[in-house]
């Protein structure tokens, strides 16, 4: 929050914005006597404008740094609402875990002992992973062996398009999806245009695959809001964001997740039903 506020005060005496030198020599004379590591704070810069928290304008050599108490404001807001999906998520889960708890425990000892057996012989058993690598094995491990011919995969990952590396892992997923006759629904952020290197591997995955325009649509959100961060396979399976800082995320199958499969697709549904065509010719 140090650079954040560094930030904030040297761009209140600019109208174009504050430069890096600017921003460092601000906290060199708010840190007397501290060393202060240049790479970090690129790396804080970098990932404050991620988050929403600034703006860079990189139309020129250099580069303009911009904030304001508004959008500082509705960065926080968004990282709450951020938050309260990612513990409703978890919520939703733990009940359903304890449903089948409950149902074990009412149940004949016959009935106990059917179900710990099942679950210990199944390879569709509940799996959590930490890290972006994480989700990237589950993904090739769990959901991509079980995808055939004609499945519909929705996916909805907003953390895919706040860097390169997560632009990347989007469409290289969507890419390999297609490539197994699947029908794809992406759903964006309601910002995407304004994100110049998605908007671009966007147009360059349209332009270099001869998929059908029925077999892969791409809308982003009017507003917003957020439904599951997930990619779901049918109602069968899915992978689901419940943390985003650091990335974590589920695996979970229909057999001990029905309700919130079906929830996460109805959502989807709503969401991708309201959301706005991207037009890859811009």
């Amino acid at each position: 929050m140090r650079i954040l506020a560094a930030i904030l005060k040297t761009d209140l005496f600019s109208t174009q914005g504050t430069q890096f030198d600017e921003i460092y020599e601000q906290l060199l004379r708010e840190e007397t006597g501290t060393k202060i590591s240049k790479p970090l704070v690129y790396r804080c810069i970098t990932a404050l404008e991620n988050e929403g928290y600034i703006k860079c304008d990189r139309s020129g050599y250099r580069h303009y740094y911009k904030t304001s108490l508004d959008q500082i404001a509705n960065a926080i807001s968004r990282r709450l609402q951020n938050i309260v999906e990612e513990k409703r998520a978890t919520v939703t889960i733990l009940k359903s875990e304890l449903s089948r708890l409950e149902h074990a425990i009412n149940g004949s000892v016959t009935e106990l002992l059917d179900d710990i057996i099942n679950r210990r012989c199944s390879t569709k058993r509940t799996r959590f992973v930490t890290g972006i690598k994480g989700v990237r094995r589950l993904f090739e491990s769990d959901l991509c062996p079980e995808i055939k011919d004609g499945d519909v995969i929705r996916i909805s990952l907003d953390w895919t398009t706040k860097s390169i590396d997560g632009i990347k892992d989007l469409i290289a997923i969507v890419c390999e999806l297609l490539e197994k006759g699947t029908i794809i629904r992406v759903l964006l952020p309601a910002d995407t245009l304004q994100n110049y290197e998605l908007h671009q591997s966007l147009i360059q995955l349209h332009d270099t695959t001869d998929f059908p325009s029925t077999e892969l649509v791409v809308k982003k959100r009017t507003h917003a809001s957020l439904t599951y961060q997930t990619v779901v396979r049918n109602r069968q399976s899915m992978i689901l964001v419940i943390g985003t800082n650091p990335t974590r995320a589920v695996y979970l199958h229909r057999e001990a997740h029905p309700t919130l499969l079906d929830d996460a697709v109805v959502r989807f549904d709503e969401e991708f039903a309201r959301g706005t065509p991207i037009d890859f010719r811009r």
